[in-house]
């Protein structure tokens, strides 16, 4: 397994995803200037399935994106995790509640195009994310322009303010 700053990168056959892989995830966050570390299972961004376990802190801003030719599906392994939906305008329809502390564990499946953001509501959280390949990182992620870019802290806070209010 090759690692670098913000994932380990499976170069494996056999790749086990056991309790001591997650906890070295989330070893990893605390090194990561985003605040994500991942665990790439795929073994090339040509593979036809992307599959990735994927551990964040809590107040970790993953920018609303979709994914305009991958579905993709998200499991939550530890934590508490919020998932809201948008419109094409940026207005929040629906939002899902994965939380695996209080056994309400599931998996959200989303089609090509969904608007979509991840919202840690707890200290870490670790989710298998699933997507279809291969991954092109100038098209696979569409970034909403509704949204506030990552490296903008201060509309970042007030965005996630404002989003703080949607339930399940």
């Amino acid at each position: 397994m090759r690692e670098t700053r913000e994932a380990l990168l499976n170069e494996e056959p056999i790749c086990v995803v056991d309790e001591p892989m997650l906890d070295r995830l989330v070893v990893g966050v605390a090194a990561s200037p985003k605040g994500r570390f991942r665990l790439c299972l795929h073994h090339s961004p040509d593979d036809l399935v992307q599959e990735m376990v994927i551990a964040c802190r809590g107040g970790s801003y993953n920018r609303p994106h979709r994914h305009p030719d991958a579905a993709t599906s998200v499991a939550i392994l530890r934590g508490r995790l919020r998932i809201l939906i948008f419109d094409d305008q940026g207005a929040v329809t629906n939002s899902f509640l994965l939380d695996a502390d209080a056994g309400r564990t599931g998996i959200v499946r989303l089609s090509p195009g969904v608007w979509h953001m991840e919202i840690p509501e707890s200290e870490i959280i670790v989710i298998h994310e699933v997507n279809t390949g291969p991954f092109r990182p100038q098209s696979s992620n569409e970034w909403a322009a509704w949204s506030p870019p990552e490296d903008e802290r201060d509309s970042v806070a007030g965005y996630l303010q404002k989003l703080s209010t949607h339930s399940v």
